[in-house]
């Protein structure tokens, strides 16, 4: 984080995470193990978790600031003024001179089906002390938003700053990996899809199959959990009480940025001061309105576009 870096004071969403540039390669289908495919289209493009979520943060309206790392590349320059453009302040975002940014291969088929692999660089290189600090020196924020493209101890961090600020700390669980009880039971919410929330039930020895039931399984661990569903939308759960959220039918292009514009949204909408349930609504809104743009950053439209 450069010296004398000053953040606006109408932050109130920070998303600690990954800034990563993005190549999308666009084919007729996934490819099968073994298999080489010649893609139909290609092209470049910011992304991560953590810069997709703030963008889509922005978009909602929420005042948001980034915390990651990028390198000292003509990458870094490319993610880093797509998320000025956004509205986003990256004046806690950290420039590697010895890393490169992190870089995500994106390969999306004919009906909007991804798969996603990820060379973390800059993004693994940050330093969880450095993300504590930055969260102190936020006057007024409300949420920190956390995913798991980053180290653990990065996300602790992000935890423990969180609490020390007296703002709502949100993790979102992607890609999945095994988490501590500690980091559970600050979660409010934790948000998962379906895949992330079985493996997690697995992992914590919870017997659950319906979506409903998993999430009200897993609220047991965390103050709060969201299970997203795709195009069936989302369930919620806290404590005794749970909710499902449809998701309105809509033409499918590219799902690689829904999970993340959900995020996004619910988070602006909790630093609103929304109730969970209305900020699944907002969050499934804007999936819905993601999957119909190609890319992660350009999937998330202003809140209150048209549903086609």
């Amino acid at each position: 984080m450069s010296a004398g870096a000053t953040v606006p004071a109408a932050v109130t969403v920070a998303v600690v995470g990954s800034v990563h540039q993005d190549l999308h390669l666009h084919v007729g289908e996934l490819p099968r193990p073994g298999e080489t495919l010649m893609a139909r289209e290609w092209g470049r493009a910011p992304g991560g978790k953590g810069a997709n979520q703030a963008v889509a943060c922005a978009t909602a309206g929420a005042g948001t600031t980034m915390v990651g790392a990028v390198g000292d590349d003509v990458a870094a320059d490319a993610v880093l003024a797509a998320l000025r453009t956004a509205g986003v302040d990256v004046a806690l975002v950290q420039r590697l001179a010895s890393r490169a940014t992190s870089t995500a291969v994106v390969t999306v088929a004919a009906d909007g089906a991804n798969s996603i692999v990820v060379a973390a660089d800059a993004s693994s290189a940050l330093d969880p002390r450095s993300v504590e600090a930055a969260l102190a020196g936020l006057p007024a924020v409300a949420v920190v938003l956390s995913q798991a493209e980053v180290p653990e101890e990065v996300v602790r961090a992000a935890a423990a700053g969180a609490v020390a600020a007296g703002a709502r700390t949100v993790h979102n669980l992607a890609p999945y990996r095994p988490v501590g009880a500690a980091l559970l039971a600050c979660c409010d919410p934790l948000v998962v899809n379906e895949v992330e929330a079985a493996s997690l039930a697995h992992d914590l020895g919870l017997d659950a199959s319906a979506p409903e039931q998993l999430a009200g399984r897993l609220a047991d661990a965390c103050a709060s959990v969201v299970v997203t569903l795709g195009a069936q939308g989302a369930v919620w759960a806290r404590g005794a009480e749970g909710g499902h959220v449809p998701s309105p039918e809509v033409p499918v292009v590219d799902t690689s940025g829904a999970g993340d514009a959900f995020v996004g949204a619910l988070c602006a909408s909790l630093a609103r001061g929304d109730a969970l349930p209305q900020a699944c609504s907002a969050g499934v809104e804007a999936g819905a309105r993601a999957v119909q743009h190609r890319g992660a950053q350009a999937a998330a439209p202003p809140a209150g576009a048209t549903l086609l």
